[in-house]
């Protein structure tokens, strides 16, 4: 059964013009979406949402991923293992199908 599935990738946001005060969710989600490749099965991300402001670094990026409910764990312990590597934190949301 395909569930729909949110992340939330949370980072910390800050000026375009110093962005070595901040830590772009922006960079963290291009690595996952990469991982989530490589994992392979019925994984698909369906839209990605941040801030669209100019010359800023975002705080947080929301993604909505299609999967199997047996994908879900591969795809938490992916994308935690990540973002610790990018100093961010994931938060989930399974919205579970009518």
């Amino acid at each position: 059964m395909t569930m729909e599935f949110h992340i939330t990738i949370q980072g910390k946001g800050g000026h375009g013009s110093r962005p070595d005060r901040s830590v772009n969710p922006l960079d963290c989600f291009t690595a996952v979406f990469a991982g989530l490749a490589q994992l392979g099965g019925h994984l698909q991300v369906e839209q990605v949402d941040c801030d669209n402001s100019t010359n800023v670094i975002v705080d947080s990026l929301r993604f909505r991923l299609a999967c199997r409910e047996e994908d879900i764990p591969g795809v938490k312990t992916l994308t935690d293992n990540l973002c610790a590597g990018y100093q961010c934190v994931a938060e989930y949301k399974i919205i579970q199908p009518e």
